[in-house]
């Protein structure tokens, strides 16, 4: 049976997973689904200070969550930010590993950073503006009020370190779930990432937070993988 760990992205917790993990357990072929909360975020908000966590915890964290499964057929998924993370751990539990699956993930070359990936523009607007128009573009007003509720700081430290990822092997299944109506990551960029990764891509008609905003659609592309 199959095991499922998710990571969220920045700013974002093990909440932003609930549906898709209500969903993805229903499957008789699934043995668990586990949403993890990253140091500083979620329910560990304020486990420790915001300026001492590193890219190095984040991948700590999830190699603990896929260890803690005890699996050997684990579908790791991670969101957005991540891609910084999730392949560096994914190579340290291959051997647990089935699948590693990125939704609208931003994958860094070796040696870049986070803040060189993103190259954000200039925006005078408040982050509320933001977010809405980034995050939550394809949701009702109820569902968008939520979501930026529920958003925190990111830390500063996991955006400006260098990425030093090893090669994962040849052998473990990678999959880039690309978001048609993304206004975070363009699809160009998403397109790129995904080639980083050496991933195949599968397509869905969603923002960027589709777990929350259409957690049917992708917990039937995950369940493909199941």
């Amino acid at each position: 049976m199959t095991s499922f760990v998710f990571v969220h992205g920045s700013s974002h917790g093990a909440w932003c997973w609930e549906k898709v993990v209500a969903l993805v357990k229903k499957d008789r072929r699934v043995k668990q689904a586990i949403a993890i909360d990253l140091v500083g975020h979620g329910a560990r908000l304020n486990e420790k200070p915001l300026d001492a966590i590193t890219l190095d915890d984040y991948i700590a964290d999830i190699v603990r969550a896929v260890r803690e499964t005890k699996a050997k057929d684990v579908v790791l998924v991670g969101h957005s930010l991540a891609g910084a993370s999730l392949p560096q751990a994914a190579a340290q539990v291959a051997g647990q590993l089935k699948r590693v699956v990125l939704v609208s993930c931003l994958v860094p070359l070796n040696g870049e950073t986070v803040w060189q990936t993103v190259r954000l523009k200039a925006d005078n607007r408040s982050m509320e503006v933001r977010y809405r128009e980034m995050l939550c573009n394809d949701m009702d007003t109820k569902t968008a009020d939520w979501v930026i509720s529920k958003l925190t700081p990111e830390p500063r430290k996991p955006m400006e370190t260098p990425i030093a990822r090893r090669a994962l092997p040849a052998s473990l299944l990678r999959t880039y779930v690309m978001l048609l109506k993304d206004k975070t990551i363009s699809f160009d960029r998403q397109e790129t990432h995904a080639k980083t990764f050496g991933a195949e891509i599968v397509k869905v008609d969603a923002g960027h937070d589709v777990m929350v905003s259409n957690p049917k659609a992708l917990a039937q592309v995950l369940l493909q993988f199941a």
